[in-house]
């Protein structure tokens, strides 16, 4: 009788065991998982961000590409439009000649 109690014992001291561990193995998934959704939601708002950055990119691109044929057709405005020419170096585009 005394080797089925002592066995007992020890499993059920195995069974609380494993028992505490899934719980603590449970409330690190739960912080895993909180953080994961805030990283979502983190990236989510990042990706709108670039795609306004993006959307503002384009419009200013768009406008000193005018600007520029503007200036190679009035030579008033090329001398003003010279003065930008490290912006427009940024924008990938091609200033005007000196």
């Amino acid at each position: 009788m005394g080797k089925q109690s002592m066995l007992t014992s020890v499993l059920l001291a195995a069974v609380l065991i494993g028992a505490g561990a899934n719980v603590l193995i449970f409330f690190r998934y739960l912080q895993v998982l909180n953080t994961a959704q805030r990283l979502q939601l983190q990236a989510q708002q990042l990706q709108a961000e670039a795609a306004v950055i993006n959307r503002n990119l384009a419009v200013a691109r768009s406008l000193a590409a005018e600007s520029l044929e503007l200036a190679r057709k009035n030579p008033g405005l090329a001398n003003v439009m010279r003065q930008f020419t490290p912006l427009l170096q940024r924008l990938q585009l091609n200033p005007l000649p000196r």
